[in-house]
């Protein structure tokens, strides 16, 4: 395993290291992930150009059916993510004060999330949003 790969499996605890195998597939395949996220919930997504094996295919298809199977609810729904403003990405992604704050061992609000990640600005991701990327009419 890369460090970043091994860091990951490692912040599960030993009970949990299962939930690793969907987070992994997930972020390494996440284009694979939406496109059968788009499928389940009946939505048209674009003809994929490439397919990874039939192995990892068929454990981002499990992933898919357990968020799926969670989404109805807030409590239990595992999928968040949050679309912002590019002036809004600037901010974030430029904050310099460190910020304190004790983390919940529950799902937590957006704005206390967001506080979190202010404090470890090293540690944000951005990328393309990946259900528009996979959608054949995204919203915009």
């Amino acid at each position: 395993m890369d460090e970043v790969t091994k860091a990951l499996f490692d912040s599960y605890p030993m009970d949990n290291k299962g939930d690793f195998f969907s987070a992994y597939v997930y972020m390494k395949y996440i284009d694979h992930f939406i496109y059968h996220a788009l499928n389940v919930s009946g939505l048209t997504p674009k003809e994929r150009t490439e397919v990874p094996d039939e192995g990892i295919d068929e454990l981002l298809k499990a992933a898919v059916q357990r968020v799926a199977e969670a989404s109805p609810s807030l409590e239990t729904s595992m999928y968040h993510g949050k679309i912002v403003k590019v002036q809004d990405a600037v901010k974030l992604v430029s904050q310099t004060t460190n910020l304190s704050v004790k983390v919940p061992e529950t799902v937590i609000p957006f704005k206390v999330a967001r506080d979190i990640m202010l404090e470890n600005p090293q540690s944000v991701a951005l990328g393309t949003c990946a259900c528009r990327a996979a959608a054949e009419n995204p919203c915009l």
